[in-house]
């Protein structure tokens, strides 16, 4: 090999003594510029993250109307099936435990779906018939696993998954042969679907159990997990802070919304249901009526 190393013609011995002191004055960051990008970064974050949550809210919630608005229709193909006539409930003299009624692949809670709102999908009875502990429930449990098992006098089918979910179904809509489980007469009750006054009637929402009779002398629960203590198939089954103060709700025409947790006490549950009962604005509540963790929330 040669012992010597010719330049290309084109660099010359200057170039590549200014190329060598700008290599030797190199560095990185400083310990200040690297806080500094820290900083912008964190301050960025902190603005993204609630429109991030915000978004993460409102796709939860077009989620969960949607999975009401197939139940709606679910509701809907059945009523026109049987010459408008819903539900009897696996007990018709009261209409309890409705869902026993539904199709195989409408009751299974692992094949269909739409059970669950996306922010309520455990459900706090587990397949070993072990219920989460009452002061660990939260408005994000769902109710169920039902399977196999005997509850009240039902006995749950063991063949597939069970039944679970995290919506309930006004109650008042199921034909019952006695008067409903709240003590109101059956013939308050719609006994047809869609009932007569659909865009008012509630048909499914967000809830704690799966059907409710509620009353316009419920009171609201103390405090947010209470909404599992007490009377189950009462209000305070649903008016549960699942979406920021409210809960989803679809209607007898299918049409779904977000209604505010003090609204509840204005929905037309049955026929003489009085929308303007003591817990309503017009029947005479004052803001300090309602529990601290609702005081926040719309009145109506």
């Amino acid at each position: 090999m040669p012992d010597t190393f010719h330049l290309p013609p084109d660099v010359r011995p200057d170039d590549c003594i200014l190329r060598a002191d700008n290599m030797k004055t190199r560095r990185g960051f400083t310990l200040i510029e690297l806080l500094v990008v820290i900083a912008i970064i964190a301050a960025l974050m902190a603005i993204l993250m609630p429109a991030l949550q915000l978004a993460k809210e409102q796709a939860m919630a077009a989620v969960c109307q949607s999975r009401l608005r197939q139940w709606g229709m679910v509701f809907r193909i059945h009523a026109d099936d049987n010459d408008g006539k819903f539900f009897t409930g696996a007990k018709p003299r009261q209409g309890t435990w409705w869902p026993l009624q539904l199709k195989d692949n409408e009751k299974d809670w692992k094949r269909n779906k739409t059970w669950f709102c996306p922010k309520a999908t455990r459900p706090f009875i587990d397949k070993t018939n072990r219920a989460v502990p009452l002061e660990l429930r939260r408005s994000s449990h769902a109710w169920g696993i039902y399977n196999g098992v005997s509850v009240n006098g039902c006995s749950y089918p063991s063949t597939g998954n069970g039944i679970a979910g995290s919506y309930g179904l006004n109650g008042y809509l199921l034909r019952v042969t006695d008067d409903y489980y709240s003590g109101v007469s059956k013939s308050d009750g719609w006994q047809s679907y869609p009932p007569s006054q659909d865009k008012r009637v509630p048909v499914m929402l967000d809830a704690l159990q799966m059907q409710l009779w509620p009353t316009p002398f419920d009171k609201p629960p103390e405090y947010p997990a209470a909404a599992w203590i007490g009377e189950p198939t009462r209000m305070r089954r649903a008016c549960i802070d699942r979406h920021n103060g409210s809960v989803s709700v679809v209607y007898g025409d299918t049409h779904t919304e977000m209604v505010g947790l003090k609204k509840l006490w204005k929905l037309k549950w049955h026929r003489s249901f009085e929308i303007n009962g003591p817990w309503t604005m017009k029947g005479g509540v004052q803001p300090e009526d309602w529990p601290k963790w609702m005081r926040r929330y719309r009145d109506y």
